[in-house]
């Protein structure tokens, strides 16, 4: 309209160095963002577009609004020191529990009727515990410098003691931790 503005954004690209997974599908992360904002009480920034195109940045990309709070840090690790160190027992638990009502409410998040059936892999196995697996066990062969003891004992004891719960069938947060949310001053997730 003629006037000035002035607004901040959030970027969210994939990495344009060593990466921790091997596909980044950044639509199809701005889809499911865009989905769960529209649909769900999901606390999420709003998202505005997603660019594709790497030339622009040097890596595909989407932009969403930018928010002030406190997210928990890796580095120093946010329980050695820092604001949420600092906190009381009482304010840590409410950051906590907040965090793991978040969760709950992606987990539950009704993925069919928001047109995410496309998230069914089955190239990875049949839906539920089966594809969880395969796809976990592609990332786990493609991001393993060399076999680890440890973890192919554990995938064995997976496959002998699977749970039979694959009518609980629901969204998957990835990397599920407190320093993946953002917090306000009362400890509530923003």
């Amino acid at each position: 309209g003629g006037h000035a503005q002035r607004r901040g954004f959030g970027v969210r690209a994939e990495p344009m160095g060593e990466a921790s997974f091997e596909t980044y599908e950044m639509g199809l992360q701005h889809h499911i963002l865009c989905q769960l904002r529209a649909h769900t009480e999901v606390p999420l920034p709003e998202i505005h577009w997603l660019e594709e195109d790497p030339s622009v940045l040097g890596a595909p990309f989407f932009a969403m609004e930018r928010l002030e709070g406190r997210v928990p840090p890796d580095n120093p690790p946010y329980s050695l020191g820092g604001w949420y160190a600092e906190a009381t027992p009482e304010q840590r638990r409410t950051a906590f529990m907040n965090g793991s009502d978040v969760l709950a409410q992606v987990a539950n998040a009704p993925w069919q009727e928001m047109g995410l059936d496309g998230l069914d892999r089955s190239e990875h196995g049949a839906l539920g515990q089966e594809q969880l697996f395969g796809w976990q066990r592609r990332y786990y062969e493609w991001a393993a410098r060399k076999p680890v003891p440890a973890i192919d004992h554990a995938w064995e004891w997976l496959a002998a003691n699977r749970p039979d719960d694959d009518h609980l069938l629901g969204l998957c947060w990835g990397d599920a931790r407190l320093g993946t949310l953002m917090y306000d001053d009362d400890f509530g997730v923003k």
